[in-house]
């Protein structure tokens, strides 16, 4: 796949270079294509935000690079360095930053053994902490950012519509409005009631990068809100592979970096949990029902998902139908 010359052209501007020979495709997924430059023997990462993918996608990039800055200055070890970004209205825009040289945590999570994974787990959770806590200094700033559109709201009914896609496209099956009632009462109610921070919004293995000295960096900011805080705790603790550290343990270490109670108890925890997991499971179905080419492993990922779910409702002593309708969608 070839880049785009307007593409092209902004990242030279931006590097101040008069050429770039030297690109490589890395990704795409449903509203960014990432690509590897390098110049000199540096290596930069260029993700382009497009508005054929994404309405809004202008939104999403100015939060990025506003995140990308604010960390750059404040806390530089937690993400990749940007060198800047550049807006063409009503088409795209881009971000050049740090190639960061280390594996995704969710691959090293699932191809290492008990001890490094737990090893990992917790580099991952302190990472958290800090991220946490350098967002609690510049509340403010944070809220404004996060709340400039109407995106990614954590509120009782995005979470409820966000619950009844994910359940639609794991099953085929609309949800009934009890089933919907009965995690409305008795998951995302209670799990709303925690204190809302900024948070991440999408802090699972799948965002977080091991460098080479094994410490946890964030990627992806775009996706920035308001909420309680387990919810990004949850993304990691809801992922198949991080089962092998407890939610216990996971519970503790964050508790144990915070100077205060952010996580009140393993209830809110668990129910975040279910939250994440149904939302992890339904975007992979979504990815394996528009791509044939997807592996098994997706399939896998899914059911492990499914299944974190259910031990964090059955761990929560949440009512019988809500148990039943999990054990269904396994």
């Amino acid at each position: 796949m070839s880049i785009s010359p307007s593409c092209l052209k902004l990242t030279e501007t931006i590097l101040g270079i008069s050429h770039i020979s030297t690109y490589e495709f890395l990704a795409q997924d449903s509203r960014h294509l990432l690509w590897k430059i390098q110049h000199r023997g540096k290596s930069f990462l260029i993700k382009t935000f497009r508005q054929e993918q994404d309405p809004y996608f202008d939104h999403r990039f100015r939060r990025e690079e506003r995140l990308l800055n604010f960390l750059q200055q404040q806390c530089p070890e937690l993400s990749p360095n940007i060198y800047g970004g550049a807006l063409i209205e009503q088409q795209e825009a881009l971000v050049v930053m740090e190639y960061i040289n280390g594996t995704a945590l969710h691959a090293a999570l699932e191809s290492s053994g008990p001890t490094e994974c737990n090893d990992y787990i917790k580099e991952a959770v302190e990472s958290q902490v800090r991220l946490h806590h350098t967002f609690d200094n510049y509340s403010g700033l944070m809220r404004n950012i996060a709340n400039s559109c109407i995106l990614d709201r954590n509120n009782l009914t995005t979470l409820t519509a966000r619950f009844r896609l994910a359940c639609k496209r794991i099953s085929g099956n609309t949800v009934t409005n009890e089933t919907s009632s009965q995690f409305k009462e008795h998951v995302f109610k209670p799990l709303l009631l925690q204190p809302h921070h900024p948070i991440h919004n999408s802090l699972s293995p799948l965002n977080m990068v091991l460098k080479d000295d094994s410490s946890a960096i964030v990627i992806d900011f775009e996706t920035l809100s308001v909420g309680p805080r387990v919810l990004d705790l949850a993304e990691l603790a809801a992922f198949p592979s991080s089962t092998n550290y407890s939610t216990n343990d996971i519970h503790q270490i964050y508790s144990e970096q915070c100077d205060e109670i952010v996580v009140s108890n393993l209830q809110s925890l668990q129910l975040a949990i279910i939250t994440r997991a149904l939302d992890g499971a339904g975007s992979i179905k979504h990815q394996v029902d528009r791509d044939s080419n997807v592996t098994s492993h997706y399939d896998e990922r899914i059911e492990g998902y499914l299944s974190n779910a259910l031990t964090a409702s059955v761990s929560a002593k949440l009512p019988k139908p809500i148990i039943d309708y999990l054990e269904s969608l396994l």
